[in-house]
């Protein structure tokens, strides 16, 4: 039973390792970092569309929510591929 208790946490190390390394590889660090700027221009856009209920910042957000799904789609994707999401 002890061996057994070794075997997955040592599995549960590893996948925290591969984990860990996915979210320190430069790609997902930059996409993380414009995921997060997009989503503080998103609130921003929010405010200025409810105080003036203009269509050009309607669009502006719809920009910027197709570009934040864009990133989250690579990111899930690099997930996939670095074996951390199953």
């Amino acid at each position: 039973m002890n061996s057994e208790h070794d075997r997955l946490l040592a599995a549960h190390r590893n996948e925290m390792k591969a984990g860990q390394a996915f979210l320190e590889h430069p790609d997902i660090v930059d996409t993380l970092s414009q995921a997060e700027v997009v989503d503080g221009e998103l609130a921003d856009l929010r405010a200025r569309y409810e105080k003036t209920h203009m269509d050009s910042t309607a669009r502006l957000i719809r920009l910027k929510q197709e570009r934040r799904a864009e990133l989250e789609t690579y990111y899930q994707t690099e997930e996939r591929k670095a074996g951390v999401l199953r």
